[in-house]
């Protein structure tokens, strides 16, 4: 209720029960009562979402256009827990995998949203589209920071280290862009197909920025090695069969990971030597997720399965089935024993790796094209 004309006065309950009553100007937007929420229960701004109903709070919208309340307060007590999902239809919509509940809406529509890479902890995504551009994204308060333009065809891939604020991405143009994020300029082009007749689309991509090196996979059933310093392809195999469609690079373990529409997945030293073949999947394998540290991968497949594998025994240890069409992404957790995949069904599920069935099944309402998770 408004106590002067200047001024309203509203309640905000969490799930516990707890209820506090703010007084805010007029014209406080709903970032500011996330803010004073945030400093009534001592947590960050960036771990409260605001509801009325079902309807989640736009940060920028005035608090008192919502009118007094009660909302409901959800508190997010660490960097957790959480999932992003793209959809073909353009949408972009962050979950809780606590609740099962959309947190925030950043776009409703849209380019096909084919790709992203995030930060939990930093509250940063950056997304790549059909459009050919590529989108910074504040988790904490939703906005589009920028749009980075250099690719000339829909963007497949891409890879990012938040710290350094680098990213590296793939397009259906045949090049790769090496991006600084913070000046959202292009810092270096790879060309995959030089020379050659046709373009060879790079369906993925994954960078260690440290050392400064990146591995892509491309519709051409190449993977290639790169220096991110020079733009040089240190090396270049077509021992797949058909598209790698996935890759992930653990350069401190001298390994890397392919996924491939052969139903393949296969493991290479950095000096471009396989290492062994993981045949396990009947359809193409879309996704996957490596712990390098304990030598463990998750991957997705057309087939509508996941499967675990142990890299230093290149063997199968878990079939996980649930979802009923192509599943397009995976994170994994091995400590904890947890995973979140999303597939073409509509549906993020989070996974008990340890009893092998689903603990949580989320209906998207939209066709799922990537998705990133922290768990």
């Amino acid at each position: 209720m408004a106590s002067r004309d200047s001024d309203v006065v509203v309640t905000v309950t969490n799930l516990a029960g707890s209820q506090l009553e703010i007084r805010l100007a007029v014209d406080d937007s709903v970032q500011c009562l996330r803010g004073r929420v945030a400093d009534e229960w001592g947590v960050l701004p960036g771990q409260v979402a605001l509801f009325s109903g079902q309807q989640r709070l736009p940060p920028k919208d005035r608090a008192s256009d919502w009118g007094s309340g009660p909302f409901t307060a959800l508190l997010r007590l660490k960097a957790s827990m959480t999932a992003v999902s793209g959809s073909r239809e353009g949408g972009l919509r962050c979950w809780d995998l606590e609740t099962g509940l959309c947190s925030m809406a950043l776009q409703e529509e849209g380019a096909s949203v084919n790709c992203m890479a995030s930060d939990f902890s930093a509250m940063r995504l950056v997304t790549g589209s059909d459009d050919g551009l590529l989108r910074l994204w504040d988790l904490e308060s939703g906005e589009n920071l920028q749009e980075l333009r250099g690719h000339s065809d829909c963007v497949m891939s891409v890879a990012a280290d938040f710290n350094v604020m680098k990213a590296v991405s793939g397009s259906d143009d045949g090049t790769l862009i090496y991006w600084d994020l913070r000046e959202s300029r292009c810092l270096q082009e790879l060309i995959v197909a030089k020379g050659r007749r046709f373009v060879a689309s790079v369906c993925c991509v994954d960078a260690d920025f440290t050392g400064m090196k990146a591995i892509s996979g491309s519709a051409d059933n190449f993977v290639r090695f790169w220096d991110l310093t020079t733009g040089q392809c240190l090396w270049a195999l077509d021992e797949h069969r058909k598209y790698v469609q996935c890759v992930a690079l653990g350069c401190s373990d001298c390994l890397a990971v392919t996924g491939s529409s052969d139903a393949t997945l296969r493991c290479w030293d950095l000096q471009g030597r396989c290492t062994q073949v993981l045949e396990g999947h009947t359809d193409e394998v879309d996704c996957l997720a490596v712990d390098f540290h304990a030598m463990k991968a998750l991957s997705g497949s057309e087939d509508c399965s996941l499967v675990l594998w142990d890299l230093s025994k290149g063997v199968q240890l878990k079939l996980f089935l649930g979802h009923t069409s192509r599943i397009v992404s995976v994170a994994l957790d091995y400590s904890g024993m947890k995973a979140v995949s999303g597939s073409r069904d509509q549906t993020l599920r989070l996974w008990d790796l340890e009893a092998g069935q689903d603990t949580l099944c989320i209906q998207t309402s939209s066709t799922l094209s990537c998705s990133a998770a922290v768990i």
